[in-house]
């Protein structure tokens, strides 16, 4: 009523707001020589406002939590609703060919969203991409596909991504201006900054200056703790030596390895008889101690700690991918080929290091699906009882079954639907909320255009409190790429949290990985395919 005055937590809160309004805009009133500082002031500004307005209940209502800023651990200031969100029309702009540094808001969910390669990364491969069908200047965010890879060093300074022709780049990034750059770029001036020949590197989870890699059957620090020096690699351990990999072993393939906590172990699986799906040796390698190995071949677990002999289960086959939990105790194993007489179950396996002890996943425990290792915990989103639907379960029980999210939030999410999830932000009490990538294909193989629900072709956050599932941004994919990370939108969580990293073609509006504006076309793999690059979003 006019001449009432207001009493209600909510108008005093929209006055709060209003005079903060009014200091913003004193503020652009200021000459500044400093704009990446002005848009970090404003950054700030929108993160309380938002935060504001969740946590006292104005933003339609919904309590989220009592949470200062946007963010980890709980991301109070991003979507929870179920509204879809089609791709904005027009697109953002990125820069075609070139644009690395290019920041945008996505116009649906509000996270600033910054490219962070484009044609111009590697120069070398530049020129080789326009003479050369083989050299292809995509980048993606890892070399192996994995989302559960740990592209993020410990305090989102810096990052990794991945040419396809299976070098590794390590790129430096300011976390408060979001800002890109290229260390060491004077002692690697033909890749124009430091690059690894390998196309999987590993952040250590104790000190953001190291960073691990497998050299055939070598496992490897470099220090880059000195930006004026090229880093000296220190071997660690060489798989290959007395107790572990058979003498004389020469890798053909490795999986992606799994860094665990404080750095006092590291779990791998290896090949000698060709590429991913032929490997059978799992080894974890624990500091002082040396190797632990399990023969899927065989069966066998051999070593230089805990125990020795031939595991209980009667299933032997070939390795599609593992993941060691957060400290490497148990070691999940996605299986390829049965090789036994005694067929297979087509679930994960689950070895518990330096032990005979291997179980399967039991029939009927909705196990299949995507998944990530936590420590105590696995992650499968297996889709049952409603697409969509991801659960959380003890390794030592695997039939303990929990529902992620309510199935009341779970009803708009339709089929098809895929996910890949990360949970590098994991500390050792599977607590923090992971993230997701997601992507949609009908039967044929083809994308879905228009999205017919929430979720489809987004970057989500998944907590454990039913508190929603946060809506972070879109991927812009247009699911036709020739590059799997591409396809899939194959993203990473920093370890922080702050961040996530992922792949994308910007619905092919970034030019031909020859190096040309185009005309490109679809799916091709000789230089003329729609170019993929590697994107960074500050998470809210």
């Amino acid at each position: 009523m006019p001449g009432v005055l207001c009493r209600s937590a909510k108008c005093v809160i929209l006055a709060l707001i209003l005079v903060m309004i009014l200091g913003q805009t004193k503020l652009l009133q200021r000459p500044t020589s400093a704009p990446a500082k002005l848009a970090a002031r404003f950054r700030g500004f929108h993160a309380l406002v938002s935060a504001i307005l969740v946590s006292t209940g104005t933003n339609g209502g919904t309590v989220i939590a009592a949470q200062s800023t946007c963010g980890p651990p709980t991301y109070p200031c991003a979507r929870t609703d179920f509204q879809v969100a089609q791709l904005p029309n027009p697109l953002p702009d990125v820069g075609g060919l070139s644009g690395a540094g290019t920041t945008i808001q996505d116009p649906d969910f509000g996270t600033e969203i910054v490219r962070v390669t484009d044609v111009d990364t590697d120069p070398g491969l530049k020129i080789c991409a326009a003479q050369r069908t083989y050299c292809n200047t995509s980048f993606v965010t890892v070399g192996g596909g994995s989302a559960s890879a740990n592209a993020w060093n410990t305090d989102d300074t810096m990052f990794t991504v991945s040419s396809t022709l299976g070098a590794t780049y390590v790129l430096g990034w300011d976390p408060v201006n979001l800002r890109v750059s290229r260390p060491f770029a004077n002692s690697y001036p033909k890749t124009g900054g430091l690059a690894f020949p390998y196309s999987e590197v590993q952040w250590s989870r104790v000190n953001p200056k190291w960073i691990y890699v497998v050299e055939n059957t070598k496992l490897v620090k470099y220090d880059l703790t000195d930006p004026t020096k090229a880093p000296v690699e220190r071997v660690l351990f060489d798989f290959a030596s007395a107790g572990c990999l058979p003498g004389g072993f020469v890798a053909t393939w490795h999986s992606a390895m799994t860094v665990g906590a404080a750095d006092q172990t590291f779990s791998i699986g290896f090949s000698n008889a060709g590429g991913q799906e032929t490997g059978t040796y799992v080894a974890v390698y624990q500091a002082g101690s040396g190797c632990s190995l399990l023969n899927t071949r065989t069966g066998q677990v051999t070593g230089n700690w805990g125990e020795t002999g031939t595991i209980a289960i009667p299933y032997r086959f070939t390795l599609h991918n593992i993941n060691g939990s957060g400290d490497n105790s148990q070691v999940a194993l996605g299986h390829n080929k049965c090789t036994s007489s005694v067929a297979c179950p087509p679930y994960a396996y689950f070895w518990q290091s330096g032990t005979t002890n291997v179980q399967v996943c039991p029939k009927g425990s909705l196990c299949g699906g995507h998944w990530v290792t936590g420590f105590k915990h696995w992650i499968n989103n297996d889709g049952d009882p409603v697409s969509g639907e991801s659960h959380i379960r003890p390794y030592t029980n695997l039939t303990a079954i929990t529902l992620i999210t309510p199935m009341s939030a779970m009803a708009g999410v339709t089929a098809p639907f895929d996910q890949h999830l990360s949970w590098n932000n994991n500390t050792g009490d599977d607590v923090a909320p992971y993230y997701v990538t997601t992507v949609s294909f009908n039967k044929g193989g083809s994308p879905v255009f228009p999205f017919p629900a929430a979720w489809h072709d987004e970057g989500l956050i998944f907590p454990f409190d039913g508190s929603g599932v946060r809506r972070e941004h879109h991927t812009f994919t247009s699911g036709r790429n020739q590059r799997f990370n591409a396809t899939w939108a194959i993203g990473q969580i920093s370890q922080t949290g702050r961040f996530g990293i992922f792949t994308s073609d910007w619905m092919n509006t970034l030019g031909c990985e020859n190096g040309s504006a185009g005309p490109c076309t679809v799916g091709n793999n000789n230089g003329k395919g729609y170019r993929a690059d590697v994107f960074v979003v500050e998470l809210k």
